[in-house]
């Protein structure tokens, strides 16, 4: 086959937090999967975590020369010179690591990382698609979708945001493998150190924000701990809190498995009656996917507002409750997770919702994407002919005042 022959090369753009990357990898694994004799190379930040994760899972990490890109979210940051400088400095070294890499596609995962490396790609005619992972598209994303290829959207709507709607795809958010809306093993509970017959809380803090969250959990102890022969936990402390929240169990005596980060997420949320979360775009597409009822609180200090939107989406389907941070006390979290763990009849009704907004074909629809374009390229005899040339938008709107 065709296909077979391929050695493709492929960029991906974005990070600084999991949400923007997890969907990333989870496409590259399954790239890696269809063209193992493949190039795969992540652009990170070069104080970022991100680099860590990628290359601890087998993947090439390149970072700008220690220069730092303009946030995605400042107002005009060609009014600030410094910004300006950074930003420009990183646009000419993504050139130059287009035209040193050659890749058939770059995939930009959103945040203010992925606009060099897309700009770059876009200069160079080299084709781009974005993931968007939340209802309301983030500036980065909104900005590109005038010259990308598609943009891959996980929640209907999402796409009247874009400058082009037309290119829009809604695909979902990918997740990763495993996890689907599945009864728990046994063994799910023995890895975790919990009991089948009780009752099991969730809680996942993010990449950022943990600290509410872990706080809310600890001051609900007091009254949960009432409740130990029904309630168990699974809890995602964070490297920083991981300590002082297994303590905050043990006193209390409630049954919890505390780890900073959980590598087998398909059994966690197997394992779990209701999910205690942040409302980003990745957390809630794996939740839905999972068709786990929720309890979401929307990190306040997001761009924008768009885990406002993510919350808004879920919880009018009626598959979970949003809860403002401003509101968030240990008294509250207590009476919403009890009150619902001690109404089974409810509790299935908004997994049910939650079930219908999962989107399981998400990774492979988003390679679907990847893959025609990879392979459009990888039987164009040379990378930057003029066909390709001609094909490349090269900021057009823009320069000539266009409406995208």
């Amino acid at each position: 086959m065709v296909s077979q022959q391929v050695h493709p090369r492929v960029i991906f753009a974005g990070g600084g937090t999991l949400g923007h990357l997890m969907p990333g990898w989870c496409v590259c694994e399954e790239v890696r999967r269809l063209w193992p004799q493949g190039a795969y190379l992540f652009v990170a930040g070069s104080k970022d975590w991100d680099a860590d994760f990628m290359r601890q899972r087998g993947v090439a990490v390149w970072t700008f020369a220690g220069r730092r890109c303009p946030p995605a979210w400042t107002p005009h940051p060609w009014a600030r010179p410094e910004l300006f400088a950074h930003g420009a400095g990183n646009l000419l070294e993504a050139v130059g690591l287009m035209r040193r890499y050659r890749p058939q596609v770059v995939v930009g995962l959103g945040g203010h990382l992925s606009i060099p490396v897309v700009l770059g790609a876009i200069l160079t005619g080299v084709p781009a698609i974005l993931l968007e992972q939340n209802a309301y598209p983030g500036r980065a994303n909104r900005f590109l979708s005038r010259w990308a290829e598609c943009v891959c959207c996980s929640w209907r709507g999402s796409e009247r945001w874009l400058a082009r709607p037309e290119r829009a795809v809604l695909t979902g958010n990918p997740i990763r493998r495993g996890i689907g809306p599945a009864m728990p093993t046994a063994g799910d509970f023995h890895q975790f150190g919990l009991r089948p017959g009780k009752r099991t809380l969730l809680v996942l803090g993010g990449s950022r924000g943990a600290v509410a969250l872990n706080e809310a959990v600890l001051a609900a102890l007091p009254i949960l701990a009432k409740r130990r022969e029904l309630l168990q936990v699974v809890h995602a402390a964070g490297p920083a809190g991981v300590a002082s929240v297994r303590r905050a169990y043990e006193a209390a005596n409630v049954q919890a498995a505390v780890q900073s980060f959980i590598e087998d997420m398909a059994a966690a949320y197997r394992v779990a009656d209701l999910v205690f979360c942040r409302a980003g775009g990745t957390t809630l597409a794996e939740v839905c996917a999972a068709g786990r009822p929720a309890i979401v609180v929307p990190y306040p200090y997001a761009a924008e507002g768009h885990q406002h939107a993510n919350a808004a989406v879920v919880a009018g389907a009626g598959a979970a409750l949003a809860v403002d941070q401003s509101r968030l006390t240990g008294d509250l979290l207590a009476h919403l997770v009890l009150g619902l763990l001690g109404e089974p009849m409810r509790l299935e009704k908004m997994a049910q919702n939650s079930r219908s907004l999962g989107r399981l074909e998400a990774t492979a629809a988003v390679l679907k994407q990847v893959q025609g374009l990879i392979l459009s390229r990888c039987l164009t005899p040379a990378i930057l002919d003029e066909r390709a040339r001609e094909a490349a938008p090269l900021f057009r709107p823009i320069v000539r005042g266009e409406r995208a």
